[in-house]
């Protein structure tokens, strides 16, 4: 059940990215990011007081102070900071080469946990970074002219700063795990969301910026909220709550694994559903990404099968 988890949310966050693509394209990441948070913590609130039977007063005394801390600011760097550079690369990119970018994220997870003292680096755990470098520089090279402009780099920054965010959160989420009091999946996905909707609106307020954000959701600006709808129920909502569930019931590593098989469904989707023509640069790109992806997970079995170890 714990793989499974893992491998619907990879395919669910694949199938979120599209309608975040398009909100982002019509009301703006910075409005979009911070009206999911609200949107999704709405939700999730209502899922855990009809669902699961739980309060609201139980929602912020049933969790102890390690998992507000660590879910916390797991939320704050994945989904407040992460996020909002995703959903700006998603715009200047395209779906299909940002979420390629997600498979940095396995990468950033290691290196967080060697500076912790949790992993040591081996030589196939850095050939498996490498990997997944070669084809994420594999889906860029020799792109067409607007894609090697000013905007594209800056889409290729915003993506690669939302892959270490991404890894950042996960290790936080699953520090969070590592205490005595176990929550519902749900609910540790509830944590994140209201701590970076909380975090997010404040800035909103300090920065005098609330009437650029409320105004486009007040006019549904460009048609855009059924996306944001659509992306939220993917992505916080749905997505979230079956990535927490994995990462309790699975090794950070093989959950991580699973999840970064997105750019691989996304090309999928795109083909299946919107009739894209595969890009065969970027289909290898991102297959090569993946590989080195699972290089890098399973890089202690492989060093025993070689005898390195």
């Amino acid at each position: 059940m714990g793989e499974g988890a893992a491998l619907f949310t990879a395919i669910i966050w694949a199938i979120g990215i599209f309608p975040f693509t398009e909100a982002s394209n019509r009301m703006g990441a910075f409005t979009v990011n911070n009206f999911r948070l609200l949107l999704a913590t709405l939700l999730l609130s209502l899922m855990l007081m009809f669902g699961f039977g739980i309060g609201i007063n139980e929602m912020f005394t049933l969790p102890n102070k390690e998992q507000w801390f660590w879910l916390g600011l797991s939320g704050l760097i994945g989904l407040t900071i992460g996020d909002y550079f995703s959903f700006s690369s998603f715009s200047l990119l395209g779906p299909r080469l940002s979420s390629i970018f997600a498979t940095l994220a396995p990468g950033v997870v290691l290196i967080t946990e060697v500076f912790m003292g949790n992993e040591q680096l081996s030589t196939i755990g850095s050939a498996g970074m490498l990997i997944t470098l070669s084809g994420i520089l594999i889906s860029l090279l020799k792109q067409e002219e607007k894609n090697t402009n000013k905007k594209s780099s800056k889409g290729i920054i915003y993506a690669s700063l939302a892959a270490v965010c991404q890894g950042l959160g996960i290790v936080c989420s699953k520090e969070a795990m590592h205490t005595s009091t176990s929550l519902e999946p749900a609910h540790s996905a509830w944590i994140r969301m209201v701590t970076s909707c909380t975090m997010a609106y404040l800035l909103v307020i300090f920065t005098g910026r609330i009437k650029q954000e409320v105004i486009p959701v007040l006019e549904n600006k460009n048609r855009g909220l059924k996306y944001v709808l659509w992306g939220t129920l993917c992505g916080p909502v749905i997505g979230m709550t079956s990535c927490m569930y994995a990462l309790g019931h699975i090794d950070a590593s093989v959950a991580q694994t699973l999840f970064s098989l997105v750019p691989v469904f996304v090309v999928l989707i795109s083909r299946i559903y919107f009739g894209h023509r595969i890009n065969t640069q970027q289909l290898i790109g991102s297959l090569l990404a993946t590989a080195g992806v699972f290089i890098l997970i399973w890089r202690t079995s492989i060093s025993h099968t070689l005898g390195l170890l």
